[in-house]
């Protein structure tokens, strides 16, 4: 049995409730501790900068930046993950590393792992250019196979980046304000 609920059926919910609020300031320190004391490895830091400098990194690009091996690297990154100080997104294979405090409109790891690939940058670029236009209008401007583009637009309806009129047929595609400026923050960095 956990002690917190060993406390609470010896004390009552209603005693507990002054030691739960005494203790939350003292596990956000705790935190801020593990993260201070695992930035003292210099590797580490210059992990952290450089997914700082370039959200959304794959880890094979990050591997091929430092001189380290990949077993050394997947370590620590996994310490910098479960300390909060990284976040990893999954897009198809690739696995995409972002800040752990990442603002809630550029960094998104969902919605900037779909736009990581040339295809689907331009994609959302045709789609910002010419609002209200279909799937196969895209298609025979892109030169890609429509399988592509559904693929792609599904991604980024989902993620909510773009909007249809219709939910099973798409057409009408348009951006959302967000995708207009993750791109402008692409095109920023770029």
């Amino acid at each position: 049995m956990a002690l917190g609920a060993v406390l609470q059926s010896i004390l009552g919910a209603a005693a507990l409730g002054p030691f739960i609020l005494a203790a939350v300031p003292l596990v956000g320190r705790l935190v801020g501790q593990e993260q201070e004391r695992l930035l003292q490895s210099a590797l580490r830091r210059q992990i952290v900068e450089m997914v700082r400098e370039n959200p959304g990194i794959p880890i094979g690009e990050l591997m091929k930046r430092l001189p380290v091996g990949w077993g050394t690297l997947y370590h620590h990154l996994i310490k910098l993950e479960r300390s909060g100080l990284l976040r990893a997104a999954v897009s198809g294979r690739r696995r995409l590393l972002y800040p752990g405090d990442a603002g809630p409109l550029g960094n998104d790891p969902d919605a900037r792992s779909i736009l990581r690939g040339r295809t689907a940058q331009r994609l959302a670029r045709a789609i910002v250019a010419k609002p209200g236009r279909s799937v196969a209008e895209i298609v025979d401007e892109m030169a890609e196979s429509p399988r592509v583009i559904y693929y792609h637009v599904k991604r980024m309806l989902d993620a909510g980046l773009v909007t249809s009129s219709s939910e099973t047929r798409y057409c009408s595609l348009a951006p959302t304000p967000r995708l207009v400026t993750m791109l402008q923050d692409l095109d920023v960095r770029e």
